[in-house]
């Protein structure tokens, strides 16, 4: 049996929990959740510790047992796309007017709204955690290229969407 206590896997787990949570709020999952999804997340990939192969840190390996799970949420509920008015606080516009801050944050939240769930994924790991690629491809099992791509579609489908917010289109 494993000791926990000075286990590196789960201490970095562990440590990177928060950050997590974070991530699974900005992927959609409902403020009600949001901390479901994290230890659903967390146990799957501490079941899975015998697959972590060191490539990535354990956060991004964790990222895509996140993003798998809070699909699988999404997937089987009737809530639709949905951010929390608290991304707005967490993003940094730089406008120290906070107003000003505020309604950068909610044209934001509003564009990525209108995006497809993996749009929304790839840019929230790649733009906004400041993932890798390699790592987000190994993550989510998918091939850097096809990942490339997608990320390319994502930006453009989020100028559609930031410019449909802006001409206030339904």
């Amino acid at each position: 049996m494993t000791d926990w206590r000075n286990d590196s896997y789960w201490l970095a787990l562990k440590e990177d929990a928060p950050r997590l949570l974070n991530q699974i709020r900005q992927l959609g999952a409902a403020e009600e959740e949001a901390k479901d999804l994290l230890q659903e997340t967390l146990i799957r990939v501490l079941q899975a510790r015998d697959r972590y192969d060191g490539r990535v840190p354990v956060g991004a390996f964790a990222f895509g047992f996140a993003v798998r799970v809070v699909a699988n949420s999404r997937a089987g509920s009737v809530r639709r796309n949905r951010f929390l008015a608290r991304y707005a606080s967490e993003q940094r516009p730089t406008t120290s007017d906070p107003a000003a801050r505020y309604e950068v944050a909610e044209r934001v939240r509003l564009a990525l709204e209108r995006l497809s769930f993996n749009h929304r994924a790839v840019l929230v790991a790649l733009d906004i955690e400041r993932m890798t690629v390699p790592e987000l491809a190994l993550a989510l099992g998918m091939n850097e290229n096809t990942l490339y791509t997608r990320h390319r579609e994502a930006r453009a489908k989020f100028r559609e969407a930031l410019d449909a917010v802006d001409r206030g289109a339904g």
